[in-house]
């Protein structure tokens, strides 16, 4: 089947790859984890052959800080700065999401970070951490589990693996497996190459307007959530569609939607699920499009390069990567 045709192929900076005994800079952009998980989650660094050095922004703040980890803003700028700047830290994987990261982004020295690139992990609110760096750095991240995920702590369906993988291997990744689940779906038929990127759908729309915007032309646009009622994922997909996104990707995938169900709501005569949505939404757009990639909030959640060139064929239920995202 013909490929879709890509939009202007941007050369992204690859960061080094990791090695056995790489030192790894935990930071917390978003919201801060209770001290058990946070010490669950370096135990599972070094388990698997990494040396974290946990951050000074991944403690709590003072009590009106709440949800937002650090004692201020100004901590978790320096720990990003001083992450990348010194050389003897090899990559950097964030705590965990939450919320807070987009305070952030308008303060970071892009400057410094591109001079320094290094493997950057993280998901959800790390969403718009991602879209900064490709935008303002240009270089290739990982779309992963963090260091208080769930599934990186007690290993689920082999995510540890996965995580290393795309983290030390400067080959092209090659295909992407499915989950136990097998929950991979064709919603619609067709090829496409492209670049990865996307993330979370709720933090992709606050990118809008601003200068670290999601860029879709050409490109394969990952998609996922948590905790949002269908009507709320309708409301962002169309956000997104009338900021003039998605019309000009090549593919689409979407990875998990957990616990998105709608509530029973007796004063609509039928409930919509986000499987509705999806389907009146995003299938009109004629464009491949592939559910069940086991990115995102659920119990899967498979490292992938956001910034490196994949193939989707969605008829075959497959995305592949055919460009390094490490060097």
């Amino acid at each position: 089947m013909p490929l879709r045709a890509a939009g202007r192929k941007l050369l992204r900076t690859l960061p080094r790859a990791l090695r056995e005994g790489s030192r790894v800079a935990v930071v917390a952009p978003s919201s801060p984890a209770p001290p058990q998980e946070t010490e669950a989650g370096l135990r599972a660094l070094r388990e698997m052959g990494f040396e974290p050095i946990l951050g000074d922004s991944c403690g709590f703040g003072a009590p009106d800080r709440g949800y937002l980890a650090a004692e201020s803003d100004d901590v978790k700028i320096a720990d990003i700065h001083r992450a990348f700047a010194d050389a003897r830290i090899d990559g950097v994987v964030c705590l965990r999401g939450g919320s807070g990261a987009g305070r952030l982004i308008r303060r970071l020295d892009a400057s410094l970070i591109a001079a320094n690139p290094k493997p950057f992990v993280g998901y959800s609110d790390i969403t718009i951490l991602h879209a900064f760096i490709a935008s303002a750095c240009n270089f290739v991240t990982f779309h992963g589990p963090m260091t208080t995920s769930h599934n990186l702590i007690h290993d689920a369906g082999g995510t540890r693996e996965a995580f290393v993988r795309a983290l030390t291997n400067p080959a092209p990744l090659g295909e992407i497996p499915g989950d136990v689940s097998g929950a991979r779906e064709c919603l619609v038929s067709g090829a496409c190459r492209g670049e990865l990127t996307g993330g979370n759908l709720a933090v992709l729309c606050t990118t809008l307007g601003t200068d670290c915007e999601i860029s879709t032309r050409g490109k394969i646009v990952l998609l996922e959530d948590t905790d949002e009622e269908p009507y709320s994922v309708d409301r962002m997909l169309n956000h997104l569609l009338n900021a003039g996104k998605l019309f000009d990707a090549a593919g689409i995938v979407l990875g998990g939607f957990t616990r998105c169900e709608p509530p029973a709501r007796p004063e609509y005569a039928r409930t919509r699920s986000v499987r509705d949505v999806i389907r009146d939404v995003l299938v009109p757009l004629g464009i491949p499009l592939l559910s069940g990639i086991p990115a995102g909030h659920g119990e899967h959640n498979i490292t992938l390069p956001l910034g490196a060139t994949a193939e989707l064929d969605a008829g075959a239920l497959a995305l592949r990567f055919v460009s390094p995202a490490l060097c």
